[in-house]
């Protein structure tokens, strides 16, 4: 059992007080991890917990105005700009920003955090072990890969014209294979951009960054060397594609209903944005361009 403790002189900052404490005197282990939660949206604002924008919305400050953010489903309009801006040292200042699954795990454990009762709180332990998880999936967005244009060539004849896909958007597409962080070919879809076109690479580079979910073609990496700019996508080109099998006869309603949740959860998170990143418009919507798996 915890130690608690019933004191008549309150101490404390009040924008950093546990509530319950503050109320009925009663000092527990979990008034430190109030504390604590308030200092983690501290870190996660850039700005300090008694700031007067907070103060003015609710005199109790951040802690507060983060609770009532999160029960309206608007937290990340308090996220610091910098950390959504921030460049991938290894991307040529691509701004890549903080990983969408790391916030949700450090918001999710933060607000449990800044729970008004002591009981609802989390312990140290479940703190200490979902802050890691979010620090573990934020360093697995370093694991997007620099190819070489030298393996890329290798990779896809040189650019041959068997490896040609078809012209997209910006680029011309090629299936090839590339070998990964551990030296093990895998099979790509490469866009080779025109030199011409550095800003749209870079913004397609960031959208994809930005925008990787179980329903979108996800980057692998890319290849930015001389006057050749490269994005490496995951392999979907041996896969099925909607227009190949819209009148199949064998594919029942179920699995049609199945298709068309999966395309709509798709383009719901592409239009509805995260954080405060823009919402895409795909603007190139149709059977060709959705890809069917195993499943």
């Amino acid at each position: 059992m915890g130690w608690i403790i019933y004191t008549q002189r309150i101490a404390g900052t009040d924008v950093y007080l546990d509530p319950e404490y503050s109320k009925t005197g009663k000092l527990k282990k979990q008034s430190d991890i109030y504390s604590f939660g308030v200092v983690l949206f501290e870190i996660f604002s850039g700005t300090l917990a008694h700031e007067k924008f907070y103060t003015d919305e609710n005199n109790k400050g951040l802690a507060a105005v983060a609770r009532k953010r999160f029960s309206e489903g608007t937290l990340m309009e308090i996220v610091d700009p910098k950390v959504m801006e921030e460049a991938e040292e290894r991307c040529f200042g691509l701004k890549v920003g903080a990983n969408r699954e790391s916030l949700e795990a450090f918001l999710n454990i933060a607000i449990q955090c800044l729970a008004e009762t002591q009981v609802e709180r989390p312990k140290l332990t479940d703190i200490t072990k979902e802050l890691e998880i979010a620090l573990n999936l934020q360093e697995k967005r370093k694991d997007i890969l620099k190819f070489s244009l030298e393996g890329i060539q290798l990779g896809t004849e040189n650019f041959s014209e068997k490896n040609f896909i078809k012209k997209e958007g910006f680029g011309m597409l090629y299936r090839g294979e590339v070998p990964n962080d551990i030296g093990c070919k895998v099979p790509v879809i490469l866009k080779v951009t025109k030199s011409s076109e550095e800003n749209n690479f870079l913004r397609e580079l960031e959208i994809l960054f930005g925008h990787k979910h179980e329903n979108i073609i996800g980057v692998v990496g890319y290849c930015k060397e001389k006057d050749d700019k490269i994005i490496v996508y995951e392999n979907a080109y041996n896969l099925n594609t909607l227009n190949s099998q819209v009148n199949d006869v064998s594919l029942t309603w179920i699995k049609r209903l199945e298709i068309c949740v999966g395309i709509a959860n798709g383009l719901k998170f592409l239009h509805k944005g995260f954080a405060r990143q823009q919402s895409v418009v795909h603007r190139d919507i149709k059977s060709v361009n959705i890809v069917l798996n195993e499943d």
